[in-house]
């Protein structure tokens, strides 16, 4: 339906150009994901953006779905849309509005919450906090502050994808389970750090088993840096959030005299 409706576009005149005024909100809903799916294979956003944007447009009120377009009010939209849809669809009449298929757009413009400061922890607290932590958080910090890799990525991690020589970065943990791939772009090979492979159980390289697992070998969900043994450890050195050890890793680089744009 979305290629269909983009495709003519192309060919509107005059004479049909008030058919989206037969349009109603749950048309409205579908096309916005047949643009966020184009989105998605086209690789310009994520798997679990779009998952947000569908769980979110699938759950409108049923009573608002088959409401036309020009006859929907922004009283009505923000009374009864959770913040997240309300964005989504206000997003959906914001595209209409630019391609030149509706002339006005009913979601209110939300002012935008002021992005929080990245604090990069120093090479002081990163090494304090390999020295404090048990083998599995050891291995994760390795990973994070020397490999710069994102969270989902380290989850998804297992000793087949380890060497004495390298990292093998080609999936990413999602809620949905293991994506191929990284998080954004194709897979990559990293160099592997001496201290990371000395962490490492070496009779289970070349296994299936997650580099950082629980105790009975299961994988671990992304909870894992926001809760337990790992959030515990990151707020004892004062950091923030896991995703901090990745801003480390790049600015060791680039203090190194590696490119930025490397």
């Amino acid at each position: 339906m979305y290629q269909l409706e983009v495709s003519a576009l192309d060919w509107r005149t005059a004479d049909n150009a008030e058919t989206v005024k037969r349009w109603t909100l749950q048309k409205l809903a579908w096309f916005w994901l047949g643009h966020q799916r184009d989105q998605l294979n086209r690789n310009k956003i994520r798997a679990t953006s779009y998952d947000r944007y569908r769980y979110s447009l699938l759950s409108l009120p049923a009573d608002l779905l088959d409401k036309y377009l020009n006859k929907i009010t922004s009283r009505q939209l923000t009374e009864r849309l959770d913040p997240h849809a309300l964005n989504y669809i206000g997003a959906a009449f914001s595209y209409l509005t630019r391609v030149g298929m509706i002339a006005h757009n009913p979601v209110k413009k939300t002012k935008k919450q002021a992005d929080r400061p990245w604090i990069i922890p120093d090479e002081e607290t990163v090494i304090a906090m390999l020295e404090k932590a048990e083998r599995r958080e050891k291995i994760a910090i390795w990973l994070g502050a020397a490999c710069a890799l994102r969270i989902s990525e380290v989850l998804a991690l297992t000793y087949r994808d380890l060497s004495i020589d390298e990292i093998q970065v080609n999936k990413h943990l999602t809620t949905r389970g293991i994506a191929r791939g990284r998080k954004r772009g194709k897979g990559r090979p990293i160099d592997m750090p001496i201290g990371l492979y000395e962490c490492l159980d070496k009779t289970l390289l070349g296994s299936d088993t997650p580099v950082i697992a629980g105790r009975s070998g299961e994988r671990l969900s992304l909870n894992y840096s926001t809760s337990g043994v790992m959030k515990r450890l990151l707020n004892e050195f004062g950091v923030a959030r896991f995703h901090d050890l990745r801003h480390f890793a790049v600015s060791s680089l680039v203090k190194s005299g590696v490119d930025i744009l490397d």
